[in-house]
């Protein structure tokens, strides 16, 4: 890329903030176009967390949510007070106008990266890079909705605006300051959501290869080090410090083969089912994605950014090795004019790379998949030298690209006064009562429409079972043991022949003059009084 010119554009001025208010209403408007997405991580934890947390129920519940139950609750914070104060559809607006800050960040980062055009153009290809951005298969599908990959990503295109912006600084002191303050917002992101690790590890690769020498590299590595514990910290400090007081680990129950938390099996929390398959899987994985498929996802999507962005990065990588051999006197003054290109470029292999060892689930991967039009743009720029021909090549491939999305569906429905279709409270329960909750569905979505004193016992779930050994399961049979007020069992579906075997291994039984029905716009219920089996 051509020598950096100065850069006139600022995220405060006319232009920024404009694009920042039609962003935020053009998507929080297609979120309310689109209607609400009831999902699975909806009904088991992202409605209940946040519930409770501000009421003070870790501790008081055990498990409802399953172990996503003690994921750090701040991130489903924003949804569940616009609910908690609007309709739901206004709820939806204000997800997807945070989800639209996306934009504006793509925007921005475009602006740094194409210095090589001037005024108008830049912006036009500026914009236009953002659009291509956000119009993905992951985005699309998660806009205005609770999964919260496009509301982390927010951070993480943060955090690669600062680290761009730092290295347009000439005093080293200032470079550092914002290197740290980069770091920082990651590590928030990773304090928020622990996948984000995938783009701390990314952007450290980053940082350490666009230094200049051993002695810099150290020191980056370190300030970026720095920056991303105190962001950890900043986030999910607290939260950590909970888990470690009642569970003996602050990641509960992750990495439980380290902790060793006597609350939970001694293993790790892995999801093996979007692995690829073979070696040939493995090299040309994004190729796949290219392809209607469920690859990566339990539902089917394509979405051919990520090949495009393949070829681009090897077609790069070998100019960048004909420079380096075969025309030395301009290799160390072309790259060092690149370095914001190298950045951005080594962080989206690196973070790749660290996703699919570690987490292939294409959900997280919306931040690169939000940035790959930029990366497309600036790798096009490096090798089409005529600004014709560049800017022809970028509108072909992001025509192609947006053509060829497939959108997958979470469970878009439409809006409704209750979002859940449910009263307050779904059925008639005495206060001070405890209740079972069995099966493995997700429904922990309902216990905040019951009163505030009545305990939620999961007895069931990815995280307990009436066979396991565990303080969790002790300390569960415990509570149900001592409890002296009315006990109840609930299951998402009529089976009473499930109630009563759940209820048996607890030495209770469901009396069946008092079970009743409720429903919400997905599920049945049966909730029955339960009495107790007393040993002679």
């Amino acid at each position: 890329m051509s020598a950096e010119r100065k850069n006139n554009f600022s995220p405060f001025r006319a232009q920024g903030l404009l694009v920042l208010f039609i962003s935020v209403i053009f998507f929080g408007s297609l979120s309310v176009a689109l209607g609400p997405v009831i999902d699975w991580d909806l009904k088991n934890y992202h409605f209940y967390n946040p519930y409770a947390f501000l009421n003070g129920r870790l501790g008081f519940d055990y498990g409802p949510a399953q172990f996503q139950t003690y994921l750090n609750p701040l991130t489903d914070l924003p949804f569940y007070i616009s609910f908690l104060y609007l309709p739901p559809v206004y709820a939806g607006f204000v997800m997807g106008a945070l989800h639209g800050v996306n934009f504006w960040l793509l925007y921005l980062i475009g602006l740094k990266l194409f210095t090589f055009e001037e005024g108008l153009k830049r912006i036009v290809l500026s914009f236009f890079t953002a659009a291509t951005g956000t119009f993905g298969a992951g985005f699309l599908s998660e806009l205005g909705a609770t999964l919260n990959d496009s509301l982390v990503s927010v951070l993480v295109l943060l955090s690669v605006l600062l680290m761009l912006g730092a290295l347009e600084k000439a005093g080293r002191r200032a470079f550092l300051l914002s290197l740290f303050f980069s770091g920082l917002v990651m590590g928030a992101g990773v304090g928020l959501k622990l996948t984000q690790l995938i783009y701390a590890a990314g952007a450290l690769m980053a940082v350490l290869v666009v230094s200049r020498g051993l002695k810099d590299a150290v020191m980056n590595g370190v300030g970026w080090s720095f920056g991303i514990f105190s962001g950890m910290l900043l986030s999910s400090g607290f939260w950590m410090l909970k888990l470690w007081e009642k569970f003996g680990s602050p990641f509960f129950p992750f990495f439980n083969s380290f902790f060793k938390s006597g609350y939970f099996d001694p293993v790790e929390i892995a999801d093996l089912r979007f692995f690829p398959r073979d070696a040939v899987q493995t090299l040309f994985y994004p190729f796949y994605f290219a392809r209607l498929n469920n690859l990566a996802l339990e539902l089917h999507f394509r979405d051919i950014r990520f090949a495009a962005a393949y070829i681009l990065i090897v077609i790069s990588a070998l100019a960048t090795v004909y420079i380096f051999f075969r025309k030395r006197n301009e290799k160390l003054a072309g790259l060092d004019g690149r370095r914001k290109d190298i950045f951005l470029t080594v962080f989206f292999v690196g973070s790749y790379v660290v996703w699919q060892i570690r987490f292939p689930y294409y959900r997280y991967l919306v931040p690169l998949e939000l940035l790959s039009p930029v990366l497309i743009a600036a790798l096009l720029s490096c090798l089409v030298k005529s600004r014709p021909w560049f800017r022809l090549s970028v509108a072909a491939l992001f025509i192609a690209i947006v053509s060829a999305v497939k959108v997958p569906d979470w469970g878009r429905t439409d809006w409704s006064e209750t979002l859940f279709g449910l009263k307050r409270p779904p059925a008639e329960i005495e206060r001070d009562s405890v209740v079972l909750m069995a099966g493995i569905r997700p429904y922990s979505y309902i216990i905040p429409f019951f009163p505030e004193d009545v305990r939620f016992v999961r007895v069931e779930s990815n995280l307990t079972a009436p066979y396991k050994d565990t303080k969790f399961q002790a300390e569960m049979r415990e509570v149900l043991r001592n409890h002296s007020g009315p006990a109840y069992i609930i299951v998402p579906f009529p089976n009473i022949l499930q109630i009563e075997s759940t209820a048996g291994k607890f030495n209770m039984y469901a009396i069946k003059e008092e079970c009743r029905t409720f429903s919400s716009i997905d599920d049945q219920f049966i909730i029955c009084r339960l009495g107790r089996v007393f040993s002679p």
